[in-house]
């Protein structure tokens, strides 16, 4: 929030910074103070291929097709950058995944909670409470943290809306591979589709741990587990029957 105050007041280093910097340093500084609005392509890449998959509606360019080699490379050189920085900097494969877990997580959560944060506030309106409490205070919940183990314990909007995205996807990729199994002529068409949804799946394994297979305190809450399956089965039936 403090991050995105500095970026978009008279301050900004995109126009008053741009005076005293060179150009790279003013796009270092606003990759930093605009990061919240990573939220906007992440949610939308955690939802909209997912209904279209549910709804076997193709929107990427089938495996055939020369344009999808444009969107293979993207994929693989943007993941391929971040792991040899990661590798570079002495980290191992773990806490390269982690991190781009992280990135994802955060994007679904905390991001758009800032726009938000930071829209009220403009407008002059009460904003949400933050208090900063320690996160390691108790000796399990210690070695949990020095494991990499991910902590949802505490109920939270934040967790809400990364278990309905984590759900989403699992019920799309479910959808996705009956719907080839039925169909493999849908396979080119549905693949882009069916691996954006897999590779969320695959990223949210902490997530389902944490909602179904954990069972100490760093486990999802249950109401937030009951309520992220309730809301995603909603979305995926009501835009299932809009198309």
């Amino acid at each position: 929030m403090g991050l995105l105050q500095a970026g978009l007041n008279k301050f900004s280093p995109m126009t008053h910074g741009i005076k005293f910097l060179n150009p790279l340093q003013a796009m270092c500084y606003a990759h930093c103070f605009f990061r919240a609005f990573w939220s906007i392509p992440v949610i939308i890449y955690a939802f909209l291929p997912q209904i279209a998959l549910i709804n076997y509606c193709p929107i990427f360019p089938k495996v055939s097709d020369p344009w999808f080699s444009l969107y293979a490379f993207l994929f693989l050189a943007s993941h391929g950058k971040d792991f040899l920085d990661h590798a570079l900097a002495g980290s191992v494969f773990k806490n390269w995944w982690n991190s781009r877990r992280m990135w994802l997580i955060l994007g679904c959560s905390s991001y758009p909670f800032c726009i938000l944060d930071w829209f009220l506030t403009s407008i002059g309106m009460s904003t949400f409470e933050f208090n900063v409490t320690s996160k390691v205070s108790d000796s399990e919940l210690r070695k949990r943290y020095e494991k990499g183990v991910f902590e949802f314990g505490v109920e939270s909007p934040l967790l809400l809306m990364i278990s309905v995205a984590a759900t989403v996807n699992l019920f799309a990729f479910l959808f996705g591979v009956k719907k080839v199994l039925m169909d493999n002529e849908m396979f080119e068409e549905l693949f882009v589709q069916l691996f954006i949804a897999g590779f969320g799946v695959v990223n949210s394994w902490p997530i389902y741990e944490g909602m179904v297979l954990r069972s100490d305190k760093g486990k999802m809450p249950t109401k937030i587990t009951l309520k992220s399956i309730c809301i995603a089965l909603v979305i995926c039936l009501a835009f299932s029957s809009a198309f």
